[in-house]
């Protein structure tokens, strides 16, 4: 459990800059904070789906209730 959950972490954290990109932050203005209310809760919500995702994806490697809470965590999504 241990590697699969530094395997997560390291994935999530290749993809901040993506998902800081996606909001509109650029490292420059990260680096003064500079960063507008709006460009910060986008860059917010895009780690947050993000997160749900990788969460879903873990959840469909155990058996039986694991499709179960993939679909719930995947609907937090659409609510």
């Amino acid at each position: 459990m241990q590697k699969r959950n530094g395997n997560l972490y390291r994935a999530l954290q290749m993809n901040i800059k993506e998902l800081a990109d996606e909001a509109g932050i650029d490292e420059y203005k990260f680096g003064y904070m500079d960063i507008t209310k709006a460009e910060l809760d986008k860059f917010a919500e895009l780690v947050a789906a993000h997160e749900r995702e990788e969460c879903a994806k873990l959840c469909m490697e155990v058996r039986l209730t694991g499709a179960y809470f993939a679909k719930l965590i995947k609907a937090r999504s659409k609510a």
